[in-house]
């Protein structure tokens, strides 16, 4: 919880604090009396000791990267509990003409979008693939034609 220190007069029906004297405001912020005022003034400084809109928890790192295990044409699942961005390359060796496309979506086969078309190539070539996948979402990688190996390098990052 935050701590912020305010000069606040206290609701308009009281007329005197005293240390120590907790209120509550219209949104649920609690805020303790700390001090009286200037002059004998009732307090007039309060401490805010909670708030009904901050969060009661504090992420204090972020999850560490994960393993994937991700194959040409079958789906790769989100199950990390949190959005991740999947760090991926492919192995292209292929001597005709080859496709490459990457699709993401709610569904266990979603939809793909070409990302490399008309490949040629007798070398072998990696081509980098980068994709956000949010949570429980799924990834998938589909080619045609040519010589494709059958598994993909690749590594969970979170958002």
């Amino acid at each position: 919880m935050a701590t912020n220190y305010l000069p606040y007069a206290g609701p308009p029906t009281s007329d005197i604090w005293e240390v120590g004297q907790t209120t509550t405001d219209a949104v649920g912020n609690t805020w303790l009396c700390t001090g009286r005022g200037f002059g004998g003034q009732p307090g007039t400084s309060f401490l805010q000791t909670g708030s009904a809109t901050e969060p009661t928890t504090i992420i204090t790192a972020p999850p560490n990267s994960a393993s994937v295990a991700a194959s040409v044409g079958v789906a790769v699942h989100n199950t990390l509990g949190y959005d991740a961005i999947l760090g991926a390359y492919l192995n292209v060796t292929a001597a005709s003409v080859t496709s490459v496309s990457v699709g993401v979506g709610s569904a266990a086969t979603p939809t793909t979008y070409p990302i490399v078309t008309g490949y040629t190539s007798a070398n072998s070539n990696l081509i980098p693939i980068t994709a956000y996948v949010p949570s429980g979402y799924y990834f998938l990688v589909q080619t045609s034609g040519g010589s494709i190996t059958d598994t993909i390098t690749a590594q969970w990052y979170p958002v």
